[in-house]
């Protein structure tokens, strides 16, 4: 049957997404590519992608002016630092899209990201990002056609698009539970679907797997098939993974992406750092251990040289899995946090951080407080008059998803939100 999935899914893509099987080919060649062929295909796309932004974007036509700096002559990596560096207030002030874009080639993605600023981005679907999951599952033993459950935001499997996700990805089976409220009976159905299906691997946000692993260790409930468990969105510490570990007992894999550019580093087998696509994303690292990403795929609205918010550094060993893409260590943005229930339910900190992803014009910072008494308070950072609305706008979708939860929220506008080491904790819990 596994092997007839496998062949299924081919034949699909061969007819709807042959596109994404080239890109996928490519990329198995490009991974393994020696030192010096890898510097010279990343210059090619760093420099066309410049240039393009020139030639495209009023945006980036004034930056480089301004810059004094000339992408026709760029010649040598050493010239990267006169590029100007993009920051989220770049991405909240200005129009990055090119001029012509394509609207069927873009989709928009909106976040407030680890440094709690609200940003909307667009990625250009000329170039198929699901490669990347197809990569890293290869690495990790699996294939893309395996069933899987997924705890996450995004949740497929009620009404037309339910029906549509089915159709899809028959004959696989895809779990899904949707971390808007976790509490032991949502994670016992999630639990026997996972278990009825056989799943091969699970994938989600860090607090919602963790959550899960210790529901699991409390009623010494296990899934036999796992694979490994693959987590996402939030820094993976050691002393989670060692829980991962021991409940499902198998590896554990950590991938790092971001709204703005997504897939940009994983680990392999060896679990020995975190591999960087750079071939696709060129990075650097400046004097205080800031990642600036270019991404070398998005010609719609091309990111040069961006401050997305994270600290990181260099490993000086290599991995003796084969890939050739250079190692990073643990990327330092924020952990993850939960609000809690009086019944005992919560929600991860993943979910709440994209609670105003519909509206990234009205509100530049917020963070969620819970008190002893189960309350919540959002403090927010206003930025136009509709930022009062704006909030309480979301404190009506919260108390409406929460209606069964005796939560009392409020909203206190304030004029900054400190940080905690350039990041701001999402969620302060008091209890």
């Amino acid at each position: 049957m596994v092997s007839f999935k496998k062949y299924l899914f081919y034949i699909k893509y061969l007819f709807f997404r042959r596109q994404s099987l080239k890109q996928f080919s490519e990329l198995l060649i490009e991974s393994k590519l020696g030192e010096t062929e890898r510097k010279e295909l990343i210059f090619r796309r760093f420099k066309n992608i410049i240039i393009h932004a020139y030639n495209s974007s009023e945006f980036y036509r004034n930056k480089f002016n301004e810059n004094n700096f000339d992408p026709y002559e760029f010649n040598d990596f050493e010239m990267v630092k006169n590029i100007p560096v993009i920051t989220k207030s770049d991405l909240r002030d200005n129009n990055l899209l090119i001029k012509n874009f394509d609207r069927k080639s873009i989709v928009k993605s909106t976040t407030g990201g680890s440094t709690g600023v609200p940003v909307s981005v667009y990625h250009d679907k000329s170039f198929r990002s699901e490669v990347f999951g197809w990569f890293v599952l290869n690495r990790w033993g699996a294939h893309i056609s395996d069933n899987a459950g997924f705890l996450e935001r995004y949740n497929p499997s009620k009404g037309v698009r339910g029906i549509l996700n089915k159709i899809i990805w028959w004959p696989t089976k895809r779990v899904h539970i949707n971390i808007n409220i976790l509490n032991e009976d949502v994670f016992f159905d999630f639990y026997n679907k996972c278990k009825k299906q056989k799943i091969v691997y699970l994938e989600g946000y860090v607090g919602a797997v963790y959550e899960f692993a210790l529901f699991l260790d409390k009623y010494n409930l296990n899934l036999q098939n796992l694979k490994f468990v693959w987590t996402t969105s939030a820094p993976l510490t050691e002393k989670i993974r060692d829980t991962l570990k021991s409940v499902f007992g198998c590896p554990v894999y950590d991938q790092y992406g971001s709204c703005e550019i997504n897939w940009l580093a994983f680990e392999c087998e060896n679990c020995s750092g975190l591999h960087f696509f750079d071939i696709y994303r060129y990075f650097e690292i400046d004097s205080d251990g800031n990642i600036l990403i270019t991404d070398l795929t998005n010609y719609q609205f091309p990111l040069i040289r961006y401050k997305i918010g994270d600290k990181v550094s260099l490993r000086d060993s290599t991995c003796s899995c084969g890939l050739t893409l250079p190692l990073i260590n643990k990327v330092k943005g924020r952990e993850s946090d939960l609000i809690r229930f009086k019944d005992g339910s919560s929600v991860p900190g993943e979910f709440l951080t994209t609670i105003f992803d519909d509206y990234p014009e009205a509100v530049s910072q917020f963070q969620f407080i819970q008190k002893r008494d189960y309350s919540l308070c959002i403090k927010y950072v206003p930025v136009s008059d509709k930022s009062v609305i704006t909030v309480k706008n979301v404190i009506i979708t919260l108390e409406q998803i929460w209606k069964d939860k005796d939560v009392n929220i409020v909203s206190q506008e304030v004029e900054s939100i400190p940080h905690d080491l350039g990041k701001i904790r999402f969620i302060i819990s008091e209890i």
